[in-house]
């Protein structure tokens, strides 16, 4: 008779010879499919490309592909949380730099960095809403007017009211801020305060004003203060984004289009390092995928890469000259891109980071993030059946029959005809 150790390998090694790299479903190693990087494909297009490179990733028979309708189920109910991590990561970045400039006192820079993290913040707000953030970086701008040597209240003055706007009734704390501060903020509220009013939006969709949500369009909202504000319309696939000042006497049109996360950083550096951000959130937040695959052009090239969500690094990437054609031209470069994958599943060659191509040129994933599926239903659970009894654990089946193990002891129980088993043979180990 075999001795147990050889049950268990026989009934374990089908689980781990199908396959060379690691996988979280249990078969092939999983690629996360969302479109291409390129303002020149319309959504329709998008949809066809992102078909078309998750076909070619399964043609190599090494992975399985998840496109963009297989992903939303996988991030159903964090698409929110994606949106924060990735796009507001380097706004939020600026911030911080900027709170640690003012903390040192030193006025001139920590402006410069505030002026960086309010551009960066008004880039991302289709995508994301960072007004508690941009209402602290107008704050602390009013601040650095006040606190340097010779204050500026002018100054101060006009970037508190900006942050007023966004929340005419929230106050600043008194324990971070001194009274030289406190005192003209709160003299600035009391004046906008008294000039509340209202502004009308048509268009499409349910619509969201400095980040609140205002119901369905056309709608007029009430107690805005004067000042620049953010509106974004969404649904059916579509939305609408404005950023506008009040007073305004003419209804606002929230004219519909392709769903959009925002403009793109300037630079190559700020621009890798936001797609980076999108990208590593989404891979962190989308259960059972091995890697995503980023694609875009950008200068004239055609980028293809991958992101490992396990370890957290991009491959090298495919470079090559863009024709005229990106979708075709990604589908026949990909099997270029993917022996980079190791018999391990690891890179071959990584890269220090991604290509720096445009988070406002992929439909498919700002659809995916910002137009999430209607919430999950919660399964019921059915009522409890009675068991007979309870059995050892189950290591495989080996010719018809169930071997199964506890303690010292292992038992194979055969099947027959019933569905209690016909007697019990013991193997002492």
């Amino acid at each position: 008779m075999l001795p147990l150790s050889a049950f268990c390998i026989l009934a374990l090694a089908p689980a781990w010879a199908a396959h060379e790299a690691p996988s979280t479903t249990g078969t092939l190693p999983t690629i996360g499919v969302v479109g291409l990087h390129d303002a020149q494909l319309s959504p329709e297009d998008q949809d066809r490309a992102s078909l078309a490179l998750a076909k070619a990733v399964e043609a190599t028979g090494r992975f399985d592909a998840v496109p963009p309708e297989e992903l939303a189920r996988l991030l159903q109910g964090l698409e929110r949380v994606v949106l924060e991590e990735g796009l507001l990561k380097g706004p939020r970045q600026n911030l911080a730099n900027g709170r640690t400039a003012v903390g040192q006192t030193n006025w001139d820079e920590a402006r410069s960095w505030l002026n960086n993290a309010l551009d960066e913040f008004e880039r991302v707000m289709p995508g994301a809403s960072g007004i508690d953030e941009l209402w602290e970086v107008h704050v602390l701008l009013g601040a650095t007017w006040l606190l340097q040597d010779v204050p500026d209240e002018p100054a101060a003055r006009l970037s508190f009211a900006s942050a007023i706007a966004l929340n005419p009734a929230r106050p600043i704390d008194p324990a971070q801020y001194p009274p030289t501060v406190t005192d003209v903020f709160a003299s600035e509220q009391a004046i906008l305060r008294e000039k509340l009013t209202s502004a009308s939006f048509t268009g499409q969709g349910r619509l969201q004003v400095d980040g609140a949500e205002r119901g369905p369009l056309p709608v007029t909202v009430e107690g805005l203060a004067p000042g620049a504000h953010y509106a974004v319309s969404r649904g059916d696939g579509k939305q609408g984004s404005a950023r506008f000042l009040v007073p305004s006497t003419d209804p606002l049109d929230l004219v519909s289009g392709p769903p959009s996360l925002g403009r793109a950083s300037d630079g190559a550096a700020a621009r890798s390092t936001q797609i980076g951000a999108l990208y590593t959130s989404l891979g962190k937040r989308a259960p059972g995928l091995d890697y995503l695959l980023m694609g875009g052009v950008e200068g004239g090239v055609l980028h293809l890469q991958l992101f490992d969500v396990a370890r957290g690094v991009f491959s090298k990437p495919v470079d090559l000259p863009y024709a005229d054609d990106s979708d075709d031209e990604a589908v026949a470069a990909l099997p270029l891109l993917l022996p980079i994958v190791g018999a391990g599943g690891s890179f071959t060659a990584t890269s220090p980071a991604p290509a720096a191509i445009s988070i406002s040129e992929n439909v498919a994933l700002a659809a995916l993030l910002t137009q999430p599926l209607p919430p999950r239903a919660i399964p019921v659970d059915p009522p409890a059946k009675a068991k007979r009894s309870k059995l050892p654990l189950a290591l495989g089946i080996v010719g018809g029959a169930v071997l199964v193990g506890a303690g010292v002891t292992a038992a194979v129980l055969l099947s027959g005809g019933s569905s209690e088993p016909t007697g019990t043979i013991v193997i002492e180990f």
